[in-house]
């Protein structure tokens, strides 16, 4: 075996490929896992990551060619594949939805543990602005078969595309039928229902804050659930305004955040008159998630 042909060798190349683009520690290495998982069919914990680990010539010229396209277009490495990992599942992605982020699966467990500390018997969740599915999808999984609960899983989004992008991930991952996709705007095709709990990543980036945004972001992410207009509580003011009327009793909303909107999130739902308002922390310890209950 070449030396050349290592995974040590490959990952090194990577990241001269992306060194342009990238000086975010593991990155490269990140993308080459993506890369490699989908060019073979595996699971990234299915990689050891050995050094000494071979990676036949024809497998590194696909890589290769998949990494110099990443370059030359700026287009995120998930599109490329068309997949994207969200919670130990690959989701199918296109431009017309966002690309699921680790941080986002810190929603799905929150809403996991409501639900396992509940005594009711029924819990009814919805997902506003679903995008690729991958919330309520996960949802429906992880809460496949838990003993004594029954759970109800609706989600929506304004894009027909993005809807139809959900659908196959739903159906691609065991899903299908246990998760009502809707289209519409924010809770309009859920009118006269009522949910537990009420979950979003809503759009969040100012149009100001535009520039700021890497050229894969910008250039590929779908604006209609990136930007908020010019207002980045947009989309929390109506939460605010119309939740109560989709909540049951005692019901309770989990909302993403974008940086730095954390402390006028919580006033605005103070003010509002919701009973609490809890602000935790992602990995990198930014506030991440507003949970407000009725």
């Amino acid at each position: 075996m070449s030396p050349l042909d290592t995974f040590t060798a490959v990952k090194q190349q990577a990241k001269k490929i992306l060194a342009g683009i990238t000086d975010v520690e593991g990155q490269p290495e990140a993308e080459l896992m993506l890369i490699l998982c989908h060019l073979t069919q595996t699971e990234p914990k299915e990689w050891n990551t050995d050094p000494t680990q071979h990676i036949p010539p024809a497998l590194q010229n696909k890589v290769f060619a998949l990494l110099n396209r990443r370059i030359e277009e700026r287009i995120p490495v998930q599109y490329l594949l068309e997949e994207a990992w969200f919670y130990g599942r690959p989701f199918f992605v296109t431009p017309s939805v966002l690309i699921p982020r680790p941080e986002t699966e810190l929603l799905v467990d929150e809403v996991l543990t409501y639900c396992q500390n509940q005594a009711k018997k029924a819990v009814q969740i919805l997902d506003i602005g679903t995008g690729s599915g991958c919330i309520p999808i996960t949802l429906a999984l992880e809460l496949e078969n838990k003993p004594g609960l029954s759970v109800e899983i609706c989600a929506s989004d304004i894009s027909s595309d993005a809807i139809a992008v959900a659908v196959q991930n739903a159906d691609h991952l065991g899903a299908a039928g246990r998760v009502n996709f809707y289209q519409g705007d924010f809770m309009a095709p859920l009118a006269s229902q009522r949910f537990d709990v009420i979950v979003s990543n809503p759009p969040y980036v100012a149009e100001a804050d535009r520039d700021t945004l890497s050229p894969e972001v910008e250039g590929h992410e779908p604006a209609l659930a990136l930007f908020a207009g010019e207002d980045p509580l947009r989309f929390y003011r109506r939460f605010a305004q119309e939740s109560r009327e989709f909540l049951a009793p005692s019901g309770v909303l989990i909302l993403e955040l974008g940086d730095g909107i954390a402390a006028a999130v919580r006033q605005l739902f103070d003010e509002a008159g919701y009973s609490t308002v809890e602000i935790k922390p992602d990995y990198a310890g930014k506030d991440r998630l507003a949970i407000i209950n009725s």
